[in-house]
């Protein structure tokens, strides 16, 4: 599975490097980040963090938080692992752009798109 959405480039990584101690990073990555566990509801808490997950000081697994009114909704998730070397950090990230409850809706749209075209035939 995870080669297919490789090719359809729904997962990609990405490799960062930084001149800062990890624990620094990590501390200042925490602050933007919203440990709540509730991904429905984030539209209705206050806080002013754009992203729910969390961070520690060797990796970290977040993605944006839903906004009241907002059409751009947003299923990508980003996890990562720190790693220092001397004085550089290099962030090792995968970006995946799927969810597993989508598959039930493309599975209902193939249904769908099958038995239309059987119909036209």
């Amino acid at each position: 599975m995870k080669k297919l959405l490789l090719k359809l480039k729904l997962i990609d990584f990405l490799q960062t490097e930084l001149e800062i101690p990890q624990s620094t990073f990590a501390n200042r990555l925490k602050e933007t980040v919203d440990e709540r566990n509730s991904s429905f509801l984030d539209m209705f808490f206050s806080s002013k963090k754009e992203y729910r997950g969390y961070v520690n000081s060797d990796g970290f697994k977040i993605k944006p938080k839903r906004k009241f009114f907002d059409s751009n909704i947003s299923m990508a998730q980003a996890s990562g692992v720190f790693i220092q070397k001397d004085k550089l950090l290099f962030i090792n990230t995968e970006i995946n752009g799927f969810n597993n409850l989508m598959i039930p809706y493309y599975i209902f749209c193939i249904i769908i798109y099958t038995s239309i075209k059987g119909y036209h035939e």
